[in-house]
């Protein structure tokens, strides 16, 4: 049977989703390209992803077809580069999740923002303790350590 997407094996794509790293040592790394090695194995993706082979890993990893591209994806807004560190300079503020975002903390670029409100304009970024990448737009981040806030003790 043909692959999702009229994909083939032994096809190069390139990974679009937010970078991320497995217990296992693997990582999806936004913007490397990977070889399709079949059909995606897990119920989330069947139909809708593929198996990818990319180097560095052990294991081929499910990947879903929004997340995958014939296309290099854009640079990221703001010249920057997936995993380079960024500081946070906004208000520090939490989330129900219980991830928080802190003013001077440095964290991960793993790709671009995904929410409407950050597109173009903004990074998705993970932070030491945090369960998941959080979307932060640009004006909130810097390659310097930020100041305290006034009245930050």
């Amino acid at each position: 049977p043909p692959l999702p997407g009229d994909h083939e094996t032994g096809e190069q794509l390139y990974f679009t989703g937010p970078s991320q790293s497995f217990e296992s040592g693997d990582k999806l790394t936004h913007g490397q390209s990977g070889e399709v090695v079949g059909p995606a194995t897990t119920a989330a993706h069947q139909g809708n992803g593929l198996k990818m082979q990319f180097p560095g890993n052990k294991v081929a990893i499910n990947c879903s077809l929004p997340r995958l591209s014939r296309e290099k994806p854009p640079p990221l807004p703001g010249d920057h580069e997936t995993g380079e560190q960024l500081y946070f300079t906004g208000p520090s503020q939490s989330f129900e999740s219980g991830d928080k975002l802190t003013h001077g903390q440095s964290g991960e670029v793993v790709g671009p923002a995904t929410t409407a409100a950050h597109q173009g304009n903004g990074l998705k970024m993970q932070f030491p303790g945090n369960k998941v990448a959080i979307n932060c737009s640009l004006p909130r981040l810097s390659r310097e350590k930020p100041p305290p806030l006034p009245g930050d003790h």
